[in-house]
């Protein structure tokens, strides 16, 4: 096997075997919080929003950790296409709101005549902004401002300034920033190993897009990152279904309001805990479920009881997902049953993998219990619409 596979299957597993347990832990909390375990008083629904939040941000480190990786072993691929440059600026901000209130943090967005559209990967494009805006955030005490500038300079060029009215750093530090093998010196950061770790993130990003990105220092003592991307009109055509299909993802992430009484869904995971977090969660929301360890388990419960949905793993002993699920699209009583892989892998081409083996949809564990209840419907009404137009 070459170096490059082997790190590769390396950051595919340290990704799982770090992403489960967090999973289990973000899952409890949201459960608690909703009231799944009962009613909390103020000070236990704090507590907990407390916990809930600490493990996404802990998360949030850990996705850099591997993003950083995926990168340095060629894992990560920028997907272009035409992105509003509204839309994900806007939600950019809302990614900050909640921590910006909660410091009485003004952010004055300005967009001076840009235009419409930008060629990019929207995903890291959002990564990007996100990381200088959360830095901003942090760096900035409360009662501060923050600056979010977007504007076209040139023919060929778009910038996105942050800034903020933070610690004042010097020109030297700021330059340091941006320096991977200068931060054990830096003094600025010695206490905020994520936003190295955020910046040099960034910097990559920006990097794969042709781009680059410059820190400066304010003549107030502010601090100010310029993000600067080629511009270009996509030159591809944009397919309506590809942007209706993005659009209903979207709202499939905020609806999630259905429950799931009657629905008979199969779990095949080996983790206990995990197990334990999400039968919980989807019993007190209406299901029924039953349980599969391995996929020789998974294969043999759904020919038994036919399942209306199967959520599997993919790393599990005996026989994993992969197989469990090619066996099933080869078994007529199973194929046309939804299959959901519910993992903690986070390859770019995982998802490209479980859906070549015949899964429906790709969920990673520490997506909230809300979505996958929310991706759960979704499958369920497609396969309602599908046998009535057999029917027919």
């Amino acid at each position: 096997m070459s170096k490059t596979l082997l790190e590769s299957e390396f950051l595919s597993n340290m990704s799982h075997d770090l992403r489960v347990p967090l999973s289990s832990i973000i899952g409890i909390s949201e459960s608690l919080i909703e009231g799944v375990y009962g009613i909390l008083n103020d000070k236990q629904y704090e507590a907990l929003q407390n916990i809930e939040e600490s493990g996404r941000h802990l998360l949030a480190l850990i996705n850099d950790i591997i993003d950083v990786s995926k990168i340095e072993v060629g894992k990560i691929e920028l997907e272009l296409n035409s992105v509003s440059i509204q839309k994900v600026c806007q939600s950019s901000l809302r990614f900050i709101r909640s921590e910006a209130q909660k410091k009485n943090i003004k952010v004055t967005p300005k967009f001076n005549m840009i235009p419409e559209v930008l060629y990019a990967d929207e995903r890291r494009l959002k990564q990007i902004l996100a990381i200088l805006l959360n830095n901003a955030v942090k760096s900035t005490p409360k009662g501060g401002v923050i600056g979010f500038d977007v504007c076209k300079p040139s023919e060929n060029m778009i910038q996105f300034t942050v800034w903020d009215t933070g610690i004042g750093t010097s020109q030297e530090k700021m330059k340091a920033l941006l320096k991977p093998s200068d931060h054990s010196d830096n003094k600025l950061t010695q206490n905020h190993d994520e936003i190295w770790l955020g910046l040099e993130l960034m910097q990559r990003l920006v990097e794969m897009h042709k781009g680059n990105i410059v820190a400066e220092n304010e003549v107030d003592g502010s601090n100010c990152f310029i993000v600067s991307l080629p511009w270009q009109e996509n030159p591809n055509t944009v397919n309506p279904e590809q942007e209706l299909k993005q659009y209903d993802s979207e709202l499939l992430q905020n609806d999630n309001s259905k429950r799931l009484d009657g629905t008979l869904i199969l779990v095949a995971e080996d983790n206990e805990l995990f197990i334990k977090t999400i039968v919980t969660y989807l019993t007190i929301n209406g299901a029924k479920i039953i349980t599969a360890r391995n996929g020789y388990e998974a294969i043999s419960m759904a020919i038994e009881n036919s399942p209306d949905i199967i959520l599997m793993d993919i790393q599990m002993p005996d026989m994993g997902g992969y197989d469990a699920i090619q066996f099933m699209r080869d078994e007529p009583n199973l194929s046309n049953i939804p299959i959901i892989v519910l993992t903690g892998l986070s390859m770019s081409d995982d998802r490209e993998r479980c859906l070549k083996a015949g899964a429906n949809e790709y969920v990673n564990k520490t997506d909230s219990l809300r979505h996958l209840v929310g991706v759960i419907n979704k499958l369920l009404e497609d396969k309602e619409t599908i046998t009535a137009y057999g029917k027919n």
